[in-house]
């Protein structure tokens, strides 16, 4: 082997050494570049690329299309960002559309124009439109709208006074607001602001804020120590939240009561005056009421007191008398009360026993006068008539003056047997005439009651004073019973009516008439009415009523002068409106006219 061949063997075998420690990599061809492309997110609108971006990139030259897309209430405007101004229109102008060429790494974005010029609208409603609260934390109820091509709503903000607002915020269909501080009317506004940026006007309404508690008062029978009825009348008043002159409160609207503090009746409408039962049980009672106003501010509870005390025990209960005041429903109609009420003046004392009380005071203060023996026998002496006064009422007693004595069945009280004549000048033509009234039943009348039992000497059951007669014997006057006429038949008017008399001046007179059935004479029907005829004249509540005043004739005279109705003349009657009734009358009459 020569020198030569040596060396090439040589060479050989590194170069086979170097292959085997570092093997070569087969051979990919030229490498091709690759750029990114950045799409600022716009402002009112969006920006697409066509083909999307693979995800090395884009190859070097690669042409991307562009579409720039308005949202509602927009239009594009120009291109943007960095590379904005490489982006070409495409060849068919559309716009927002263009093309970018790839040759390095780009960033683009779009400007867009609005096209949306007006300002939206909106509500807002306070606490689902309620006129009042009593917290200051209230719901506000939105609604808002940008109309057809609006750019829509994307922002509100809320103020108390319209000269510091919130910030933008949101939008929500509802939100929890805070109210200026102090009880009165507070106002909320709100503005709603469109994606174009058009702010709305302020929209606002308003409620009354009320967190101060009504106050109020009750008294039972405009304070009246006792009662005797459980039935008993509650005088209420209140008040809500005054500033100054000025009322802040929304006003009280609501009332309770309770007798015990802890059930209590159902809400009610507030009245001045509430009928209240008592419960059962004599003793004190107290009752208690609390008021509601319309924000919803309970007051705190107010009460008052009465003791219900036992009645009479001379007070028995009599038929129909539905209110339970000791006077029949016949006998208040007669006497023109409130058959319904039973302490019409709130006093705690049956209507009937108040009656009583007022004639026994009444008969108490007319002038006495004493007669021996009984009444169908004359006076004794005679000479007492020459004493009784004709101007006034007065009373004559007589004391039958028989072996016995009267017992009170109930307070065992003696008693002399015996009557008592309340004789009135103004509707009795003499003594005897007068209202006729056993010494038995002027003892019980004395107790409050009209009822009384027998009068003695043996003589048992029970008798009732004629309430209205005796009323009208106590009562009666020339301005208030005015007598009537009986009418010839023949002369008689078909109906009955009010005249207007033609008196002139300033004086106003009428005349009722009217028919009736027909009597043999006077005496006859004024029997068959129970008694003379009069009118009485309730000047107060406008009401003339034809009653009768006993008693009657015994026997009748035998003389035919036939009657067949009645007439009555009043002169200086009051003006106005005035009702007319006959309720002894068959069938009975009523009837108003105007003066």
């Amino acid at each position: 082997m020569n020198r030569m061949s040596w060396v090439f063997g040589l060479v050989l075998v590194a170069l086979s050494l170097a292959l085997a420690s570092c093997p070569l990599e087969a051979y990919a061809g030229p490498v091709i570049a690759s750029y990114t492309l950045t799409i600022t997110p716009p402002v009112n609108g969006k920006v697409t690329a066509s083909p999307a971006m693979p995800n090395g990139g884009y190859p070097a030259g690669t042409t991307v299309s562009l579409m720039a897309t308005a949202y509602q209430g927009f239009r594009f405007s120009a291109w943007t960002g960095s590379n904005g101004a490489e982006v070409q229109p495409a060849v068919l102008t559309v716009l927002g559309s263009g093309t970018i060429v790839m040759n390095g790494n780009k960033t683009v974005s779009a400007a867009f124009t609005a096209t949306d010029t007006t300002p939206p609208t909106g509500t807002i409603v306070i606490n689902n439109n309620r006129s009042t609260t009593n917290s200051a934390t209230v719901t506000l109820a939105l609604t808002w709208d940008d109309g057809n091509g609006g750019s829509g709503v994307s922002r509100m903000r809320f103020s108390n006074d319209g000269a510091t607002w919130t910030a933008w915020e949101a939008l929500a269909a509802t939100r929890v607001w805070t109210l200026f501080a102090g009880d009165g009317y507070k106002t909320v506004r709100v503005q709603y602001l469109d994606r174009a940026n058009n702010r709305s006007t302020a929209f606002s309404d308003y409620i009354r804020l009320d967190t101060t508690p009504p106050k109020g008062s009750i008294i039972i029978n405009n304070g009246a120590p006792t009662t005797m009825l459980r039935a008993v009348t509650l005088g209420l008043t209140w008040s809500d939240a005054t500033t100054g002159s000025s009322v802040t409160g929304a006003g009280v609207t609501r009332m309770r009561f309770s007798d015990n503090g802890y059930a209590w009746t159902a809400w009610e409408s507030v009245a001045a005056t509430r009928p209240y039962t008592l419960p059962e049980g004599l003793g004190y009672h107290t009752v208690r009421v609390q008021f509601l106003d319309g924000a919803g501010n309970y007051s705190a509870v107010y009460n008052d007191y009465i003791k219900l005390v036992v009645p009479d025990p001379h007070l028995g209960v009599i038929a129909d008398d539905k209110d339970g005041d000791y006077l029949s429903d016949a006998e208040e109609l007669a006497l023109e009360s409130d058959p319904a009420n039973p302490d019409e003046d709130l006093n705690g004392v049956p209507d009937g026993v108040d009656l009583a009380r007022e004639m026994v005071k009444a008969i108490s203060q007319m002038p006495w006068f004493d007669s021996a023996g009984t009444p169908q026998n004359g006076l004794n002496p005679p000479e007492l008539a020459q004493q009784f006064p004709t101007d006034q009422p007065y009373v004559v007693r007589f004391d039958y003056q028989v072996d016995c004595i009267w017992v009170c069945p109930v307070c065992h009280q003696e008693s002399a047997v015996g009557e008592l004549r309340i004789v009135n000048p103004a509707i009795h033509t003499g003594w005897s005439e007068g209202f006729q009234m056993p010494l038995s039943a002027w003892h019980f009348l004395q107790h409050g009651s009209f009822s009384y039992s027998g009068p003695g000497c043996g003589a048992m059951g029970e008798g009732r004073l004629d309430v209205p007669d005796l009323v009208r014997a106590v009562t009666a006057t020339t301005a208030n019973m005015k007598a009537s006429q009986w009418i010839a038949c023949g002369s008689q008017p078909k109906e009955w009516v009010a005249e207007i008399l033609p008196l002139g001046a300033l004086i106003n007179g009428i005349r009722i008439a009217g028919p009736t059935a027909q009597y043999g004479n006077d005496c006859e029907g004024n029997v068959a009415l129970g008694g003379r005829p009069y009118i009485a004249v309730n000047a107060d509540a406008h009401t003339l009523t034809l009653v009768a005043v006993g008693p009657v004739s015994a026997a009748c005279p035998a003389v035919y002068l036939p009657v067949c109705g009645l007439q009555t003349q009043i002169i200086g009657i009051a003006g106005g409106k005035w009702t007319f009734r006959a309720p002894t009358l068959d069938p009975p009459i009523e009837f108003s006219f105007t003066i």
